[in-house]
Parts: structure tokens; sequence; C-alpha cells
């Protein structure tokens, strides 16, 4: 078993971890895309036009146990710019061809990519055998205005964002969600006053992913929105749909805030830990104006069935740890809103017991008073009955709970 890098996914970056599985070889687990991460550990970064590809043999994949047997191929492909490293004016990339069961990057004769490249013999391999290249409109090089390889990555995204109006302008809008870059974020920015729905969702998720969170009343207002964006038409998958464009920008505020509460205040005095707690700091004071309580009160989840949006565990989590008195995240004041109850109260009385249980545990966070809720240990089901069933009898006996 291995765990490799992000990988080369068409869905969005918020999606959950796939699983890829193979017979003898158990199940690893694999990360979404991630540009700065795929720069970061690469020799070479170039935009490449692939001109050929043809079999090579290549050795068996000895990162799994036993080795899995794969062909092989390699492309010649002309290198339009270079972001990263030094490459001459053609290069050969030898890569794998996938099995029946094990997904690997692949290039085709005709496509331009940037590829994200380690240093072979005479060749080049992707850094990542399953996550090796981004997609970008054709396009002549790009006069760089900078030496950096994050700025001209950067350029690179922002570019193809602008030439092109389908996949490749969401993929590339999500991917300047990691770079805290001012153009980036400039450009999301732009893209989040787009009238298109796609765009505008992924570019909301990408900002909260930055620590640049918008307006709560124009992310209600998007909530708000029904549009049909016919994203297995559009964009060749369903990733894009109204659901999963919303669920994408709740995970990500629920990833934020939980990584900076962890790192709030760690009390650990390494450097890393450090950095780690002042870059929390800094997060939290962008957060401190987000009426992320009133983004919740004023979203329609609770007037209709929401499974399209999101599952219920996470509003409930958000809830039961993010929200202070005045709607801000709770750990800069480590109170709750009294308002924040009622969706939890609405929440107690879903048909499906994890979101039962999420909405109980909210409540009990959130009850300030001592309290006897069975907690279930094991999770069995029985038990999320019986703790929500307590909680839902302390909740009846005090009818002011919910009060303001």
């Amino acid at each position: 078993m291995r765990q490799i890098g992000k990988a080369a996914l068409v869905l969005p970056v918020w999606l959950v971890l796939s699983i890829v599985l193979s017979p003898g070889i158990k199940a690893y687990p694999v990360r979404p895309f991630d540009a700065k991460y795929l720069l970061d550990s690469a020799d070479v970064v170039c935009h490449v036009k692939v001109l050929s590809v043809r079999p090579q043999e290549i050795e068996k994949d000895s990162s799994f146990h036993p080795a899995l047997v794969t062909d092989g191929a390699v492309a010649r492909a002309r290198v339009i710019n270079v972001m990263k490293g030094e490459a001459a004016h053609a290069v050969k990339i030898v890569f794998r061809r996938p099995t029946d069961t094990v997904s690997y990057t692949q290039l085709s004769a005709g496509e331009e990519c940037i590829v994200f490249l380690r240093s072979g013999d005479g060749h080049f391999r992707f850094v990542d055998d399953h996550n090796g290249k981004l997609r970008i409109p054709p396009h002549e090089a790009i006069q760089y205005r900078s030496e950096s390889p994050e700025d001209r990555v950067v350029a690179e995204l922002v570019y193809a964002t602008k030439a092109d109006s389908g996949l490749i302008r969401l993929v590339c809008a999500e991917q300047l969600g990691n770079f805290a870059h001012p153009e980036a974020v400039a450009r999301l920015e732009e893209l989040a006053a787009a009238e298109d729905m796609a765009v505008q969702g992924v570019a909301y998720a990408a900002l909260i992913r930055l620590d640049c969170p918008p307006d709560a009343q124009r992310l209600a207002a998007f909530f708000a929105r029904e549009d049909d964006t016919r994203s297995g038409q559009r964009f060749g998958t369903t990733g894009y749909s109204n659901g999963h464009l919303k669920g994408g920008i709740l995970r990500e505020l629920h990833v934020r805030f939980n990584v900076i509460r962890a790192d709030f205040d760690l009390r650990y005095t390494g450097e890393k830990y450090i950095v780690r707690k002042r870059a929390a700091r800094v997060a939290a004071a962008r957060w401190r104006d987000f009426d992320l309580i009133g983004f919740l009160d004023s979203a329609p989840w609770q007037e209709r069935d929401t499974r399209d949006v999101i599952d219920n565990r996470v509003i409930a989590d958000i809830v039961a740890y993010q929200i202070d008195p005045k709607g801000r995240p709770a750990f800069i004041s480590k109170t709750y809103r009294a308002g924040s109850r009622a969706i939890v109260i609405g929440l107690l009385q879903s048909s499906e017991r994890q979101i039962r249980f999420s909405a109980a545990r909210a409540a009990d966070m959130m009850i300030a008073e001592p309290h006897k809720f069975p907690y279930p240990q094991k999770r069995r089901g029985e038990e999320i009955d019986a703790y929500v069933n307590a909680c839902r009898d302390w909740l009846g006996e005090h009818g002011g709970w919910a009060g303001e």
C-alpha cells in the first residue's frame, strides 16, 4: 500500500478523497489535484504541446506490493514556456499506461498542457505518475513578468480562466485557490461576480480556501439560486451541479474553520508551530467580520430537502464549533450565538440517524449547564438514538434554550 500525491481529477478539488482498488493490492487514498503542491515537488514545470506518443518499455511499478506490471509510452513534446527549472526546446516524457484497476496520467498527440516533471536519464517522468498535468487552452508563449515559478504558474492559470469558457476555466479557477497570490485573489474576485453559477460557485470556494471570505449576504444569495447548470452536458461531469457547488462552499468553510481553530492557540514552542499559530491568527482576523450565522440562517436548506446540497452533518458541525455571539468563528471567543440553536433543532428532526447524531452533538457542545447525555462510544444505531432522545428530552424541558 502507498499514499500518493494529489491526483489529477476532473472533479472539483473539494470532493472527498477517491479510492483506487487493484486485485491483491490494498486501497490507497488519492487526493485532489493541487498545482501548488506539484509545483513545489517538481524539477521542471512547463507548458508543452504534445507532438507524438509511441510505446515504450517501462519497469514495474514497485510502489505497489507485489509490483504492478504496466505498459509504457513516451511522448515527444515541444516546450512552449518554462515555469520552473530548465528544459530544451523539445522533451521526452515517459509515462505509464493505465491498467484495469489503476489510473495514470496520460498524454495524447496534439494536446497542450502544463506538465509537472522530475528529471530522468535523457527523459522526464511525471513528478507523480497518477497526477502529472493540467490541461490549458492552446496559446502562444506568455511573456512572464517575473522569474518566480509561482508567479508564472498563476499567470498561466489566470490566462486560462480568461481564454476558456468550459471545464478548463473551472479547473484552473479552482487551482488559483491554492496560491496565496494577489493576482490569484484578484482574478477570483472577478470570477465571483460572474453570472455563470458554476464559475461563481467555484470562485467562492477558492476564495474561502485563501481566507478571503466573500460577503455573507452575497454568499447567501448564491445559495438561494436554483439555476440548472446542466453540469453533465456543459462540462462532461456532474461535479459542478448546484448541489456540488454549494456543498463545496460549505466544506471549504468547515475545513478552514477547523484548521484555524486547531492552530489558533497552539501551545507547542517549536518553530513550525509558531508559524502555524501566527498564520491561524492572521486568518482569523480575515474572517472576523464574516457573518457566518447570518449566512446559515438565510440559506434555504431548512425550507426543503437539501440532500442535493450537502450532508447536513457538516452544517451541524459548523454550528457546533464555529459560532460566537456575533456570528463570528467561535475559535476567536469560544462562545456561541443562541440564534444558531434553531438550526440545530431543525436538524434534530432529520430522517437520517447520522445527521441527528451531529445535531445532538452540536446541542451538547452549546449547552453550558451540566447534562447527562449518554454519548455513544461506538456510534451504534441504538446508542445514537439514545443520545438523540436524551438531547430531545432535555430541550423539551428547557424551552428557553432556543431563544436569544
